[in-house]
C-alpha cells in the first residue's frame, strides 16, 4: 500500500513513465495504475501535461505514441470499467497531435481508430493481446507488430501456433489523411474490419 511499485522499481526499472525519442517518433509512456484501484486506472490533467512536455521538441511529422496500461475505449459488452478521465484523455490526446496509442489491461487484441468521432485529428488504438500466459480468456497468445512509415502505420498480429512458435494472422494497414487516420483496406487482411 506505502509502496505500490517497489518491486517494479527493483527488478526492472525506477522509471513508471519512461520516454524515447528519435528523429522519426517520440514515444511516452504513462503510469495508469491507480494502486488502491489498479482494475480500473485514471489518466489526468498531471498525465496530459507529462504527454505534452514528452512531445514539446518532437519534429513535425513524427510519430507521437503514448504507451499506457488501461485502454481508453471499450468494445460494447466489455465488463470491466473504464479508466477514469477516458474521454479528457482522447480529447486531449487528439489535440496534442498523437498518432497511437498502446494499450493492454484487457487481454484481447484490437486496431482501430477511436470510435469518439468528435475528436479530431484521429487517433490510432492498438491494444495488445496476452504474451506468454496460460489464462486465455477466449483469445490466443499473440503480439503486435507495427510498422510505421511516413503516411502509413501496419499493424501486425501474431498469434501463438500452442508450440513454441507464433504466426502471423492477420495485417490491419491505417493512412494518414488530413483529418488524421483512416483504415486502408487494400493493405489489410483482417476479415473483421
Amino acid at each position: 500500500m506505502f509502496a505500490p511499485w517497489r518491486r517494479y522499481r527493483n527488478w526492472i526499472s525506477t522509471d513508471l513513465e519512461p520516454q524515447v525519442h528519435d528523429p522519426g517518433w517520440s514515444v511516452v509512456g504513462i503510469n495508469s495504475v491507480n494502486p488502491l484501484g489498479w482494475q480500473r486506472g485514471w489518466f489526468d490533467k498531471k498525465d496530459i501535461e507529462t504527454v505534452r512536455q514528452g512531445f514539446a521538441q518532437t519534429p513535425a511529422g513524427a510519430f507521437r505514441i503514448v504507451v499506457v496500461h488501461h485502454p481508453l475505449e471499450h468494445l460494447p459488452g466489455e465488463q470491466k470499467k473504464l479508466m477514469r478521465g477516458a474521454d479528457l484523455a482522447i480529447s486531449s490526446l487528439a489535440q496534442l497531435g498523437t498518432d497511437i496509442v498502446l494499450s493492454g489491461h484487457l487481454h484481447s487484441w484490437r486496431a482501430d481508430v477511436f470510435a469518439a468521432t468528435q475528436f479530431e485529428p484521429t487517433v490510432l488504438q492498438v491494444h495488445a493481446g496476452t504474451g506468454l500466459s496460460d489464462r486465455y480468456r477466449g483469445q490466443e497468445n499473440d503480439f503486435n507488430l507495427l510498422t510505421l512509415d511516413d503516411e502509413t502505420v501496419r499493424v501486425e498480429r501474431y498469434i501463438s501456433t500452442g508450440t513454441d512458435f507464433f504466426r502471423q494472422d492477420s495485417t490491419i494497414r491505417f493512412r494518414r489523411i488530413t483529418t488524421g487516420w483512416e483504415a486502408d483496406m487494400e493493405g489489410t487482411t483482417d476479415p473483421t474490419c
